[in-house]
Formats: C-alpha cells, structure tokens, sequence
C-alpha cells in the first residue's frame, strides 16, 4: 500500500465525465504526473477496481450471511445530506410497530489511504484522483421474532457506495443465538490527501463525523 500510494501522490488531478448516477462513466484519455508521463485509462480504470473491491470486502465483512437491501437517494446539488422517503410496508403485515429513531456514532476508519476516483456532483474537492480514510456508520438492533425490519430514514444520510459516491444506506436481517436483529450501514470520507500528495486537512464527504440517525419500523407477522 505505501508503493501504491507514493506512486498515485503524484498523479495530477483530473477531470472525469459522469452519468447522472454519479458513476464514473469514461476518464480523459491521459492524465499526466509530476513528471510528464501520462496515466491511461488502464491505470485509471485500476484504481477504480481496486477502490469497488476494497468496498465488497468491507461491505460483505459487516453483512456475512446476511441478505441485504440498498437503498440509494442524491444529495441536493449544494452537496448537503438529505433524508429518505419512507418505504411503504408489505400488504400482509398485520401488525406495524415504529417508527423508532436511534442515533448511532462513527466508527473506524475502516480502511485508510484509500486511493479512489471522487465525483460525487459536489462543488469541492473537484473531481480526481484521493486518498481517503472510510468510516462507516452501523445499526444493529434487536426486533421481536416473527418480525422483519424496515430502515426507514438515514440522516444525515452517507454513501451506500463510497467507491463511486452513491448516496443511500444498506440494511438487513439476521438471526444470531435465537435473536432476530435488524442492521443497517451507510459510510463517510476523510479525504486526506490529493493527487499532488497535499494534506487536505479536516474534510470529509458527505458528512462530518457527528452521530446521525437511523429510523425503522418492524413488522410482525
């Protein structure tokens, strides 16, 4: 990791065009380093890959057998964080208890120096080539049995994907020792370095480090 990452601090930053999901969709046919040696869309497209698979490792560590959910949102064009809109309830539930709010406090990083393309729409950093920490957000709550749970609201919500900045959460069931619990997940950024390998200091996108909060109901059958 120390290799990669001195070798990308001194990729300079590049504009990449986008698709309205916020996906990098095709990078600019060359960028150039420090030196004057230009970066193809091989080199470009690694880092992507490494970044997607960092993220399914992560994501698949927190949620290990179980069946997960995404539900992703976009964040109003000033980059500021927004709420979900409720998700309506199975027709045979017979009973609805909630909706129960509980804030719940950061944790990690999870994985640091991170090397990822940054686009998620906002005004700054522009888009390029970052190094971040990841930290995450985590839900574990238990429900009554013969019930499922629904994550209504995030908010502030992160990113479901932080590789490419989709914006949303993640949730799930599982039975662990006779208990049924309900999980959800959604992550933040510490962008700490650019391209150039300058400190970026204390900014983290979407959201600073504050505690948010989850919203969630359960239905029991």
């Amino acid at each position: 990791m120390k290799n990669k990452f001195n070798f990308f601090c001194i990729i300079s930053l590049a504009l990449i065009s986008c698709n309205g999901n916020n996906e990098i969709s095709d990078p600019v046919e060359s960028i150039s380093n420090a030196n004057g040696k230009a970066i193809d869309k091989k080199e470009m497209s690694m880092i992507k890959k490494e970044s997607e698979a960092m993220f399914e490792k992560l994501n698949n560590s927190i949620f290990q057998n179980i069946k997960t959910t995404t539900v992703n949102t976009s964040f109003p064009s000033s980059g500021n964080t927004s709420s979900i809109t409720s998700q309506d309830p199975p027709m045979e539930a017979q009973n609805i208890f909630g909706p129960y709010t509980i804030e719940v406090g950061i944790n990690g990083p999870i994985a640091t120096n991170q090397a990822i393309i940054f686009n998620d729409g906002t005004n700054y950093p522009p888009i390029g080539v970052y190094y971040a920490d990841v930290y995450r957000y985590f839900l574990k709550v238990e429900i009554p049995a013969n019930s499922v749970g629904i994550v209504d609201t995030v908010y502030p919500v992160g990113y479901s994907n932080y590789s490419n900045q989709t914006s949303g959460f993640t949730y799930g069931m599982a039975v662990e020792n006779g208990k049924n619990y309900l999980y959800a997940n959604t992550y933040t950024l510490h962008l700490k370095y650019n391209a150039a390998g300058q400190y970026l200091g204390n900014l983290f996108r979407p959201m600073n480090p504050s505690a948010i909060r989850f919203t969630y109901r359960y239905l029991k059958f």
